[in-house]
């Protein structure tokens, strides 16, 4: 605000009829002028900051074009030369800015090459015959003999390294290549008895018949329902019955190729261990999903082949 101040008393014309001021004057608030100066300071601090910012852009406007007037010349000398040497340049102009443009999008400088992005390379599809054909039996042969003696007094060992021995090797199997519960629902019982033994080679099926029938009859039992356990319990073995369950979860991509093998050999060989086992088998394996494999375990008993 404003305010006046009274200095004198006299007022009026003066003598060559000019106006006068009569002692009064005009004072300005100081904070209020503050303001109006810190407003007229920060609009031309803007004022600065745009006309700089228009400048660098001009700068940028330049130096692309610039880069487009360096890109038309090459292409005007590669099209010279070309007709020159009387080769075609069709297709030539448009494509090869737009590639070298592209190119400097992409952070390749000139004169660079970008490198091909490399695929991952599938995992090669292992069937059961294969898998089983790379198990060397003189090997397989030194391993038993090796746990054999190492674990003397405990076979339930023996038979769990074993078994780990033959997860292992079947481990590259898929259930693409082998679905247990897809091949017992697709195939007779007769036929189904006979896999997976029908891809294990008989010098590999006779090692571990041999070596099984000199275990003791109570570990045998004790190792059969835990093989059992361990296909039953696989998702992937039941995996129908459960594929409307809310509780239902994808299956595993491991097949339990191993376990079936060996108890396939072990029923065979040792049909009694089963025998011993008929009420434990009866109480924790039920429900007719477990059926159909229950009723495979059965049918190797009734094939002492091996």
């Amino acid at each position: 605000m404003t305010t006046e101040a009274f200095e004198g008393e006299s007022y009026g014309a003066t003598e060559n009829g000019g106006y006068k001021d009569h002692g009064w004057k005009k004072v300005t608030n100081a904070k209020k002028q503050r303001r109006q100066e810190g407003k007229t300071k920060t609009g031309t601090a803007g004022q600065e900051a745009e006309s700089k910012s228009k400048s660098t852009d001009s700068k940028a406007f330049q130096a692309l074009e610039h880069e487009a007037e360096d890109r038309r010349a090459r292409r005007d000398a590669r099209i010279a030369a070309a007709q020159a040497a009387g080769e075609s340049h069709s297709g030539e102009d448009d494509s090869d800015v737009d590639g070298e443009v592209r190119a400097q999008a992409n952070g390749a400088t000139e004169g660079e090459v970008k490198k091909p992005k490399v695929k991952k390379a599938k995992k090669p599809k292992v069937s059961v015959a294969e898998a089983a054909a790379a198990i060397n039996p003189e090997e397989l042969s030194v391993f038993l003999s090796g746990i054999t003696e190492s674990f003397a007094s405990v076979p339930d060992i023996q038979l769990m390294r074993c078994a780990d021995y033959f997860g292992r090797a079947f481990a590259a199997v898929t259930t693409a290549q082998f679905g247990w519960n897809k091949i017992l629902r697709e195939n007779t019982i007769v036929k189904a008895i006979d896999i997976p033994l029908t891809y294990i080679p008989d010098a590999l099926q006779k090692i571990l018949a041999d070596w099984f029938s000199q275990r003791p009859v109570d570990a045998l039992s004790k190792f059969t329902v835990w093989l059992l356990k361990e296909i039953l319990d696989d998702p992937q073995a039941h995996a129908a019955s459960l594929k409307n369950s809310k509780a239902y979860a994808p299956p595993s991509q491991k097949t339990k190729v191993g376990c079936l093998v060996l108890l396939a050999i072990v029923l065979r060989r040792r049909p009694d261990v089963l025998q011993q086992q008929a009420a434990s088998l009866r109480t924790q394996f039920q429900g007719q999903d477990k059926l159909p494999t229950l009723v495979w375990a059965y049918g190797q008993v009734a094939l002492l082949t091996v």
